[in-house]
């Protein structure tokens, strides 16, 4: 499996539709670049906008709090380093002309101690350094949803991603209002983005449902899905004393990219 991850927001590009409820996923991955302060950059050949980020579990991605569907999922990586290597060094430097042999025995005839090796040197939190370059990489299609998937497709084809490398982030009118899910796989359950990336990837992509919920009677599931949040939405997905959908959405893809979700 590659190194690299892809991260893509479902939505309608350009004012009118910034804000609709069909734009949902889009924010969602706009919020993960705010939190990581990241820049997008147009990227022509992948019809749309992308940032990358190296090492994005760090601060304000997960804050410790269980994934929604999955509360056993791990927290985050430590925001601190530990105590025992905070001030460790990689390795002990040789000075210049010293001696290299093994220390002589003791006086007691006790042989000298045995040199333990030395691992590999380890990044602030513990783990072996990553390698360089960009990772994780976040897209905004450009073209209407309806027809995301040539832009996903290329992106794919260009970092030599796999479907199961890719997550997808989108509205789902078949879950109640701000309600977090995680799939593996599956079909595009009716909708038209995930069917357009269906077409070009098929079913073994990973996607993150963000829950709309059903419009009232009177409403046309086309008019209620382009119309803007309610201030009480609104609310919602920020978050108040307890965590708003952008946070928990935000701790699951921590999640997925630390491995949590069988990829």
């Amino acid at each position: 499996m590659s190194g690299r991850r892809l991260i893509v927001g479902l939505g309608n590009p350009g004012p009118r539709y910034a804000h609709t409820r069909h734009n949902l996923g889009r924010l969602m991955v706009e919020h993960l670049a705010g939190q990581w302060a990241l820049e997008w950059d147009p990227q022509p050949q992948w019809q749309g906008q992308t940032a990358a980020v190296a090492r994005p579990l760090s601060r304000g991605m997960a804050r410790g709090h269980s994934p929604d569907p999955s509360p056993s999922a791990p927290p985050d990586l430590p925001l601190a380093p530990p105590p025992a290597l905070a001030h460790t060094p990689a390795f002990t430097p040789v000075p210049s002309g010293a001696s290299k042999r093994r220390p002589a025995a003791s006086a007691a005839g006790e042989p000298p101690p045995k040199r333990r090796k030395q691992g590999p040197s380890l990044s602030p939190c513990g783990l072996p350094p990553r390698q360089p370059g960009p990772t994780v990489h976040l897209l905004l299609p450009g073209g209407p949803m309806n027809c995301c998937g040539a832009s996903v497709a290329a992106a794919c084809s260009d970092l030599q991603l796999r479907a199961e490398d890719v997550l997808v982030v989108c509205d789902d009118l078949d879950l109640p209002f701000g309600s977090v899910r995680f799939r593996r796989r599956g079909s595009c359950g009716g909708h038209n983005g995930l069917r357009s990336v269906e077409q070009h990837l098929g079913q073994q992509y990973h996607r993150l449902k963000l829950g709309l919920g059903r419009p009232p009677p009177e409403t046309l599931v086309a008019e209620y899905v382009l119309q803007p949040f309610t201030s009480a939405e609104q609310a919602a997905l920020q978050g108040g004393e307890s965590l708003g959908v952008m946070e928990r959405g935000a701790a699951i893809v921590a999640s997925w990219l630390q491995g949590h979700y069988g990829r």
